[in-house]
């Protein structure tokens, strides 16, 4: 990556940390016990993973050196010796909340990472880096930014501008491919996000179900949250989940257009762009159900609960909650479909630069 390119990187993400520094420092003070949804904020307990023996034919809770007396908090976690479990420990005793998970899941994200290394190496390990840092920026920046009263949409599109930023010149590397596909992304991005607004606000929806209304009305008078910044959590999720397969679909232009004009150097720029269009028609045509397929998988019980409730399929198409779930998949779409062109036309422009030709 060339030394300006990274100065930049640099500056932008330092800009952003100033941005939001002020919401690492401290947790919110909320009254978590005024609301039935939520948990305790300071809960001193102390939890430990560790693994049930069994001693005079009783369970006991083995953990860092230590054992202690079990009781079972979860019926649902069926104990026996040799099982690994997360555990509260309380006046010498330890309570039973779970199965311990982090093993199998750090299995899955080992073998997750191995397979994207052993794709492409050098470019790979960028990728997870861009990953992490994607993480990191959501969860750590993010979440704890709007905690402490940043809005929520506006917050959300600055943070998949630098993680499209991030992420793309990562993976892209040096050359044209970065920028070209960077310019995709970002009008992509900005196109979901207004397209969902619109028909958000026309669908007359917050996008959110009952219970959710409850906790995040609460949330908006315990937190730092504006009541009219509340509705805009559901646009920022819908920006959010649509940035993913808009830069997927960017890179995907963007770096075929590269080959192509590699492979023959003295293509004109409108024939170049005709190719990307071609190119954009066809990642459509197969990721066009790619939010249908993951906003139904994470909504799949609450349309399987509420479909088992209602008798009236004009009921259900007016439900607020559905009318807010087919807005999040159109508008992600709408922002991908738009995404091509404007990716096409930056790669074709980029990369025939240097001729000048038309």
């Amino acid at each position: 990556m060339p030394f300006e390119m990274r100065k930049i990187l640099l500056c932008v993400l330092l800009g952003a940390c100033a941005v939001f520094a002020d919401s690492w420092s401290e947790k919110p003070d909320i009254d978590f016990y005024a609301h039935p949804f939520v948990e305790d904020a300071d809960d001193l307990h102390e939890y430990r993973t560790g693994r049930v023996t069994s001693e005079n034919e009783e369970f006991v809770f083995s953990s860092r050196g230590k054992k202690y007396p079990l009781d079972s908090y979860n019926f649902r976690v069926q104990l026996f010796a040799g099982e690994r479990v997360l555990c509260v420990i309380e006046d010498g005793r330890a309570g039973v909340l779970d199965y311990d998970r982090t093993r199998p899941l750090a299995l899955l994200i080992f073998l997750f990472a191995l397979g994207v290394i052993a794709l492409k190496a050098v470019s790979g390990a960028r990728a997870l880096a861009a990953l992490f840092f994607a993480l990191l920026a959501v969860f750590a920046v993010y979440v704890t930014a709007v905690l402490k009263g940043a809005p929520p949409a506006a917050s959300a599109l600055l943070l998949c501008f630098i993680i499209s930023l991030v992420t793309l010149y990562a993976v892209c590397g040096k050359g044209r491919k970065a920028p070209s596909a960077l310019a995709g992304a970002v009008f992509g991005i900005f196109s979901a996000a207004l397209t969902a607004y619109i028909f958000l606000a026309a669908l007359k929806t917050r996008g959110f179900s009952d219970e959710n209304i409850q906790l995040l009305n609460y949330l908006s008078r315990t937190l730092q949250i504006a009541p009219r910044d509340a509705g805009s959590v559901f646009l920022a999720g819908i920006i959010i989940a649509a940035t993913g397969v808009i830069m997927d679909v960017a890179i995907t232009i963007s770096s075929s257009l590269s080959s192509i004009q590699s492979a023959n150097p003295a293509i004109s720029r409108a024939k170049l762009f005709r190719r990307g269009m071609n190119i954009g028609g066809d990642v459509i045509a197969s990721m066009s159900g790619s939010l249908l397929f993951a906003y139904a998988g994470g909504a799949l019980f609450l349309i399987l609960s509420r479909s088992f409730f209602t008798y009236s399929a004009s009921f259900l198409l007016n439900a607020e909650w559905f009318a807010a779930l087919i807005a999040g998949i159109f508008a992600g779409t709408c922002g991908m479909i738009l995404t091509v062109p404007a990716t096409a036309a930056a790669s074709a422009f980029l990369l025939t630069r240097k001729r000048g030709r038309p």
